[in-house]
């Protein structure tokens, strides 16, 4: 897989369709706005086994049941064309606490949605730590033509 420059990922939210672009900003902020993104549940016994002849319980692995609004903020991301095919797994991040480029906020993004189908609470863990909400804020002044696209 050949991995997108910068430029390609800021080309991807400037083909943003004008239509996305306002349910996108909306559900940034619902997102943003959220005092509680998403719970865990899970994590109790819901039966009983027998294993060696002995009973053992079953539990219900842990889980994330995530807000309506985090929902739809993945639903539009996505029929936005912002989840954008990259090798996430091995990215290691902006390195940047403060000023993100809109190139890794679409990564950040990219990389917390698609972490999120692969191990329950990492986009949970990316709302908490500030990681998602630095790049939404980022794509939602970008989508609002609040500042440059670039850098």
């Amino acid at each position: 897989m050949v991995e997108p420059t910068d430029q390609d990922m800021e080309i991807r939210v400037r083909q943003v369709a004008s239509d996305q672009r306002g349910p996108l900003r909306r559900a940034i902020e619902d997102v943003l706005s959220e005092p509680e993104p998403g719970i865990w549940a899970g994590g109790q016994q819901v039966d009983t086994t027998i294993v060696d002849g002995e009973e053992k319980p079953v539990l219900q692995f842990p889980y994330v049941e995530y807000s309506s609004s985090v929902d739809s903020l993945i639903q539009a991301l996505y029929e936005a064309g912002l989840i954008v095919p990259f090798d996430w797994m091995k990215w290691n991040g902006s390195g940047q606490t403060t000023q993100l480029s809109l190139a890794d906020a679409v990564r950040t993004i990219t990389a917390a949605v698609r972490g999120e189908r692969f191990g329950d609470g990492v986009l949970l863990e990316a709302l908490k730590d500030g990681s998602m909400t630095r790049a939404l804020e980022r794509l939602r002044a970008a989508l609002a033509g609040d500042d440059s696209l670039a850098g």
